[in-house]
Order: structure tokens, then sequence, then C-alpha cells
């Protein structure tokens, strides 16, 4: 596949400001990729994102404006710790072509052991072109050991203790007409799910054989997450939804760029092996291969069974909240459309007009999500030229 980085970095600083995905990336796997004012930084961001998607071949063609602000050796270098990396001249910028990707996290996994630093530590040494850490990376690749987690990280931690504290999946499923029992096991854990062999949905989830309060929980959550999506989709984002579901987004994030459950906290790491495992399991007592994943959630019944009125009424308890929670005032939100019944058109005024938009919208839109429906999008307004003699100008040209 081949991107044009300049470009795909122009459209999403064109789109940001109006909506919070969709951001012109081309590209499925790129839906959470944020360019970076690192140039090389950014790039490695785009091979992880791809890695993590599966892709073995990534060709990113850089502008001359990037090229210009790059030391190709330090590209090649950082790039090549994805895989095996080349770079040269095109059009008066650079072609990047990484074979044979594969994810930071495996490679951060390995140099930590090696070296006692943590990855990233090594990732920039390489791009700062030391030999020592390149000799690193060029060491074959380990997978992590997967274990039971004794403990997870502070953004977690409360999550998870409340969690525990009402286990609601442990335990086994029956078998049942018209449903296949999967099953992933590792470490004397095991998920176990009921999935219907019509509609691929999961109509029941268990999990059993935890031996620490952490994975327990972890597992216990992620079951209660999955119940009635498609197990391919429960296996391509169930754990990217556990992660962001118990996290405490008061703390920030636990690592820069794309978050992978894998590369947060260790402790995902065996529930992730776990729910892929039982979709192995799936495809192979049923012979589906299928991988396409086009599953898109419906709101809740709650929300469906409102009258406009109502939702503007939900949506401006919920923003009067959610603005309280972060010191500004609702009265500068301004909610002006619902589109599909999901997309939530909003406009900001007063002290917000000057303000980082992007960040309320952010902000605004997780606390909707979390104390409203999940499935309900956030959008700002697109702002009409008000200068009538430009606007018809541009109309013509238009035209």
């Amino acid at each position: 596949m081949r991107i044009d980085y300049e470009k795909l970095a122009a459209d999403y600083q064109d789109a940001q400001f109006s909506k919070l995905r969709g951001f012109g990336a081309g590209a499925g796997f790129l839906d959470t990729w944020v360019p970076d004012p690192d140039p090389i930084k950014s790039l490695c961001n785009m091979l992880d994102a791809a890695a993590i998607a599966g892709r073995k071949r990534l060709d990113i063609y850089i502008g001359p404006e990037t090229a210009g602000r790059l030391d190709e050796n330090k590209l090649a270098a950082a790039a090549g710790s994805f895989g095996k990396a080349g770079v040269k001249a095109e059009n008066k910028g650079l072609l990047l072509t990484v074979r044979d990707l594969m994810e930071s996290a495996e490679t951060e996994n390995v140099l930590s052991k090696e070296a006692g630093q943590s990855g990233k530590y090594v990732l920039a040494a390489i791009a700062a072109g030391k030999s020592w850490a390149r000799d690193l990376a060029s060491r074959p690749v380990e997978r992590p050991i997967i274990e039971q987690a004794a403990e997870i990280g502070a953004l977690y931690a409360g999550a998870v203790a409340r969690t525990g504290e009402e286990i609601s999946f442990e335990g086994g499923l029956d078998e049942r007409k018209g449903a296949v029992l999967a099953e992933g096991a590792h470490m004397g854990a095991k998920l176990t799910l009921l999935v219907n062999a019509d509609d691929h949905l999961i109509s029941g989830a268990a999990h059993g054989g935890a031996a620490t309060d952490v994975s327990r929980a972890l597992l216990d959550r992620l079951c209660a997450l999955i119940m009635g999506v498609p197990i391919q989709e429960a296996s391509d984002h169930g754990m990217i939804r556990l992660e962001y579901d118990l996290r405490d987004r008061g703390m920030g994030r636990p690592v820069s760029g794309i978050v992978s459950p894998e590369a947060a906290d260790a402790a995902f790491l065996l529930p992730l092996k776990l729910i892929r495992a039982a979709l192995a399991d799936y495809r192979s007592k049923t012979g589906n291969t299928q991988t396409a994943n086009a599953y898109d959630p419906s709101p809740s019944a709650e929300w469906l069974a409102m009258s406009a009125d109502e939702r503007r009424q939900s949506l401006a308890a919920v923003i009067a909240e959610v603005a309280k929670e972060h010191g500004f005032s609702a009265k500068d939100v301004e909610v002006t459309d619902i589109e599909f019944g999901v997309r939530v058109v909003i406009r900001l005024k007063g002290s917000l007009e000057q303000a980082d938009r992007q960040r309320h919208i952010m902000i605004l839109e997780q606390g909707i999500k979390a104390k409203l429906d999940r499935r309900l999008e956030l959008f700002l307004e697109e702002i009409k030229d008000i200068n009538k003699i430009r606007r018809l100008s541009g109309e013509e040209a238009a035209s």
C-alpha cells in the first residue's frame, strides 16, 4: 500500500476542527493515527499502526517540504526497527519503504529486556544514530511472556478494583442448538464464548481459571463488553474497548501516539491472547475464514425510544455536567442538530470560540459517550463565510 504523507497530514489538519473521526487518512488502520510535530516520530507511529493491523509492507511518499526537515539516515534507522526499511529519492521528496513490518510493542519488549532501558528510549537512540541501539534492534524479536498479571498500572487500577468487587461472568456455558462453543485457554485461564452459527454474534461469555484478582477482573469486564457483538469484532476491537473502558482518562494516556492494549499494559496480554484463541477455535469448528469486519453498532434502545426534544434535553443535561467537571460554561455549547439519530452537531460560542476547540470537542464527546450513549458522535458545525461577496464568488468559481 502506498501513502502520501504530506497529503495525509494536510487532510487531517483540514478536518480536525469539524469532526473527530474520518480525518481523510485513506486507510482504516490509520483511523487513530495523529500526526506528530516530529516527522520521524509521526512516520514511526504510522508504521506502528500498519504493523498492528497486520500489514506486511508500507510505502510512504514524503513530499519536499517534510523531506527537507529529515535526516535520511536517522529516518532509515528509526524505520528499521519496524522491519526492512529503505529510503530513496523520488519526485523531489523521499520514498520510505518498509517490508516485513512488526509491531513496536514487540520490539520494545525485547529491547527493554536486553538493554535494561525502556523501548522508547532505545528507539529514540536509533533515531539519534546510536550504533548500540541499531545492534539491539537487529536482533530477532521474541514474543513477550504472557502470564496472569498480579498487578496493573495506576491508569487502570481503580476500575479493575471496582470490577473485581462484582464478578458476573465467571463459570461455564452450556451448549445450545444453533450455537458454537469457542474457547481460548492459556496459563490455566480460559475464555468461553457461545457464538450464534448464523450471524456469528456472541450470545454468551464466561471465564474461569484466573489465578489473580487483576486477570479475573479483566476477563470479567471483557465478557461484558463483547456480549452481543460478532466474534470477529470482539477479536478485532474487544481489547481496545476494554483498555479504553478501564482507563482513568483524568490521568492522561498510557503511551504517546496510537494506544494499543498490548503496549498500554502487560496485564492486557492474557485476555488478548484468549480472545484471539477463541476466534481461532470458532473458525476451526465452523470453517468460517472470513476476516472482513463491517460491524457498526446501533444506539441503545433507551436513546432510540426518545423523542427529538427528549434527546436534546438529555444532551443538554450531560453537556452541563461535563462542562462543570472541566471548568467551562455549558452556555457556550449549543446543539444545533442531531443528524441520522447519532451525529450530534454543536456550535462553540463565547469563551470557547477562541479556546482549543479540538480539545473541548473531545472532552464533550467522551462525556456524552460515557454518560448517555456510546454510539453518539460529536461534530462541530460547519462555519459558513459571512462575507456575501466572497461567498458568491466562491460559489460561481465552483460552478
